[in-house]
Parts: C-alpha cells; sequence; structure tokens
C-alpha cells in the first residue's frame, strides 16, 4: 500500500513519516525532513501531487490553527476532492470538547469553546460526508522526542527550571498526555487496518500540573520552581478534555506508556 503524509515537517508528522516505508510521499511547508518531500501550501496549492489511489493519506499538519474556519475548510475541500479511491487518516484533538465532564468518549457530541477546536470540528464533519474510507484520530497533549528535539511545551519548562526560573502549570486543568512515538506507532498501525470512523487515542488522565511535574523529574530536572496555578476565571479555556481510550487499548491489547516510561524511551 502507498502512503502519503501531509506535514511532515512536524512534530508528530515526522514521527509518524519515519514509521513508514522510505518510499512514502511526504510534504512540507518550510522544512524538508526527507529526501522525497514535496513543497505544498495546503491553502495555496493543488494537490497534483498525490499519486492515483489506492493509497492511504495521513493528514498530521497542523492547519487548522493557521488560518481562520472558512479558509481551513475550503482548503480541506479541495483536498477531499482528489481523495476518491484513498483512505484518510486525518489527526484531530481533544480541542473538539469542551471541558465540561471529561473523560470523553468517541461517541460525545463536540462542544468546542476554541476557534481551534471549531474549525476541527468543521473539518471531521466534512471528512465523515466526503469519503467512506476515513478514520479520524483524537489525541490530547502530545509529547516527547521527535528527531531528538523535545517538543516545545515541555522544553520551554525545561529551559526556565534550568534557568532557575519558575514555571507556572494548571493544578485543575486536565488532559490525557501520550509520547509522540506511541502515537505514531499507533498512527501507522491504524492506517494500515480497516476501521473507520472515530477514535481516541491518548494517555491517562492528569492534571497539567502533575504532567510537568512528572516530565521534568522524567527529564532529570528539578521540580521545585514548577508551581501549581489555577486557571484563570474564562469560558474559552476548556478545563478537562481528557479522553477515554479504552476502545484503542481494547483492540490493540496495549496500555498507554507513563510519563516516565515515555521519557525513558525516548532516550
Amino acid at each position: 500500500m502507498r502512503f502519503v503524509v501531509i506535514g511532515s515537517s512536524g512534530f508528530v508528522g515526522r514521527t509518524i513519516a519515519e514509521f513508514l516505508p522510505a518510499e512514502t510521499l511526504t510534504t512540507h511547508h518550510h522544512h524538508a525532513r526527507f529526501p522525497n518531500s514535496k513543497p505544498y501550501d495546503f491553502f495555496e496549492d493543488a494537490p497534483d501531487f498525490l499519486p492515483p489511489p489506492p493509497a492511504t493519506l495521513v493528514f498530521a499538519a497542523a492547519v487548522e490553527r493557521a488560518a481562520a474556519e472558512p479558509e481551513v475548510v475550503a482548503a480541506m475541500r479541495r483536498l477531499l476532492n482528489r481523495l476518491e479511491g484513498y483512505r484518510l487518516v486525518y489527526l484531530s484533538s481533544d480541542a473538539v470538547f469542551g471541558g465540561s465532564k471529561g473523560n470523553y468518549l468517541e461517541t460525545d457530541r463536540p462542544d468546542p469553546v476554541t476557534p481551534y477546536g471549531k474549525t476541527l470540528v468543521a473539518c471531521e464533519t466534512l471528512i465523515r460526508s466526503a469519503l467512506p474510507d476515513y478514520l479520524i484520530i483524537r489525541p490530547s497533549y502530545v509529547y516527547g522526542f521527535s528527531g531528538n528535539v523535545l517538543d516545545k511545551r515541555l522544553a520551554r519548562a525545561r529551559a526556565d527550571l534550568m534557568a532557575g526560573q519558575s514555571f507556572g502549570a494548571f493544578s485543575d486543568m486536565f488532559k490525557s498526555p501520550l509520547g509522540v512515538t506511541q502515537l505514531a506507532e499507533a498512527v501507522v498501525r491504524l492506517a494500515r487496518s480497516s476501521l473507520v470512523g472515530t477514535l481516541h487515542v491518548a494517555g491517562e488522565r492528569l492534571s497539567v500540573y502533575d504532567f510537568y511535574t512528572q516530565a521534568m523529574r522524567a527529564l532529570g530536572v528539578a521540580a521545585e520552581g514548577l508551581q501549581p496555578e489555577p486557571m484563570p476565571n474564562t469560558p474559552i479555556l476548556p478545563r478537562d478534555t481528557s479522553l477515554d481510550s479504552s476502545s484503542w487499548q481494547t483492540w490493540f491489547g496495549l496500555r498507554p506508556l507513563s510519563v516516565a516510561k515515555t521519557l525513558k524511551r525516548s532516550e
């Protein structure tokens, strides 16, 4: 089966492409990470480079943050029009939920409160109506090392703490962090499957503060400067978008790695 990865220069897309065959067709926006990568501007370019079907396209570009919803939807529609006969694996996010209850199931109705989340829901809806062979994968926080580079979230905290500065993290915001390598392995395995629909691929529920605490300890960074903070009182900041990923765990007979094991595995 032929594979295409849109967004292979990104943190998640790069790791996914590394688990696929060397002949996988990859795209990048600014910086090529693979020898056969093709420059592709999701908002400006027609996807004329796509090979004829059958093939599987993994969409891992974080374009939903880059523009307003109408622009993203128009560009997504243009891409989908070229995917007849394709299998599409689309990486969405826990941002499709408003955070009022946590431990969201795949069957829970999306209720986004952020512009990013609303754009993701629009793309998910468009994909469901456009293609018969699709899989929408929703992770939460994705972290760890990709290409020996630590994710920006943890890298920033590590740098501040090692410089003797304090670093605040919400103690009452909850996520389901999962290492980028375990996510990439799951995406590739699911891309090769015949599963259609929506699937949560995420780790165990943790407060943001607990996540940073465990991560800094695993990285060998003193966490005395890590400060628990309450969330600001704003309706556009989701409190608990943790995901129930029991379906993924049951179907594949595994458990998400802990923060400590994830970062140790990445060494």
